[in-house]
């Protein structure tokens, strides 16, 4: 563009604007938990929560057992998964067997990436208690 201010030629050339919006992506922050590590007895039940403490919402958490969906593993009642609220789950074992042992894993997943939590399950047979009498 050609302007004239008071008798000067002056050249002007379009500006360009730039604008560089920087966005800050948090994964999510598991809380760390574990199953007792001495063992649970067969017969018993136990209770363990997934639980994300910091990171972008929504999150989606998933758990796995063995790297196996838990989900997909089981159609038994005494076992399930239950969403508590938006960064919370909760997995329920009931009536444990030695089958049950293995390594369970929380998975929370966000728009910034996936996480995860692992802990080891180790299930005691059930103890018996047999009278003989000769």
């Amino acid at each position: 563009m050609l302007v004239y201010y008071s008798g000067v030629r002056l050249w002007l050339t379009r500006l360009r604007v730039y604008v560089l919006c920087l966005v800050y992506l948090e994964l999510p922050v598991i809380q760390p938990f574990a199953f007792d590590p001495i063992g649970l007895n067969g017969g018993t039940s136990s209770k363990i929560f997934c639980i994300v403490t910091a990171g972008d919402l929504p999150v989606q958490i998933r758990w796995y057992k063995d790297e196996g969906a838990f989900e997909a593993l089981t159609n038994d009642k005494t076992k399930k998964v239950q969403v508590l609220d938006e960064t919370t789950s909760m997995l329920s074992l009931n009536r444990l067997d030695l089958e049950d042992s293995g390594t369970y894993t929380c998975r929370a997943e966000n728009s910034a990436g996936l996480v995860q939590y692992s802990t080891v399950l180790r299930v005691k047979g059930r103890e018996y208690f047999v009278i003989l009498f000769f």
